[in-house]
């Protein structure tokens, strides 16, 4: 049929793996992701994991990026990411930097995780970065080809498309509570998994810092 998302092909729905694996490689960084089970393609609360995953790791004033890179130098790169399937979704936090600042790094991702799991987000905080949404969205359709790629993603998986002024109001009606309770959700310490690539002697170090 015409629109919505394509179909299952058998199997269940996918459950991540919550495990540790790190690959040994003759390269100079770490290149981390620590991550978990989100939410499936139009899920109510999409809005408040964009909000949740920029507020996080969205930007050079984001929590992490401040932190890790920005107040400690811990890391080359550090952000967070999301993607939403048919049936399932998963969240997750990236980061690169040198074998000797890896676990460090890694350690303090968990702390501010913890953070946003215990205390949530302020209405300031939660404000700021629906301006920044908005802004990102509007700055984005300015553009015809992602103006395009909006409206064929919107038939292609959702069987629908929602205009500019849809998509304002369910970011402004996002409140603080589903952020945290989302973050709750997603962020769960015994829920997520750990993969890394780097250095063969930083193994057992990033072992230490994932646990």
């Amino acid at each position: 049929g015409r629109g919505g998302p394509p179909r299952q092909v058998g199997g269940g729905t996918p459950r991540p793996a919550v495990t540790r694996v790190y690959r040994p490689k003759d390269i100079e960084q770490v290149h981390l992701c620590l991550g978990g089970e989100a939410l499936p393609l139009g899920h109510d609360r999409m809005y408040a994991l964009h909000l949740m995953s920029n507020i996080l790791g969205g930007g050079t004033s984001s929590r992490l990026f401040q932190e890790i890179r920005e107040e400690r130098g811990l890391a080359y790169s550090v952000y967070a990411f999301h993607s939403a399937y048919r049936d399932t979704g998963m969240a997750a936090i990236y980061l690169a930097a040198n074998p000797a600042s890896a676990s460090d790094a890694l350690r303090l991702v968990r702390v501010e995780l913890g953070r946003i799991r215990e205390h949530g987000v302020s209405e300031e905080e939660l404000r700021r970065n629906k301006e920044q949404l908005k802004g990102n969205l509007l700055l984005g359709l300015e553009s015809t080809s992602n103006r395009m790629s909006h409206l064929g993603k919107g038939e292609l998986l959702r069987g629908q498309v929602q205009t500019p002024s849809e998509i304002i109001n369910k970011i402004e009606a996002v409140t603080a509570e589903e952020v945290r309770d989302l973050a709750q959700r997603i962020w769960a310490g015994d829920r997520l998994a750990v993969a890394a690539v780097g250095p063969a002697a930083s193994q057992g170090l990033i072992e230490a810092g994932s646990a």
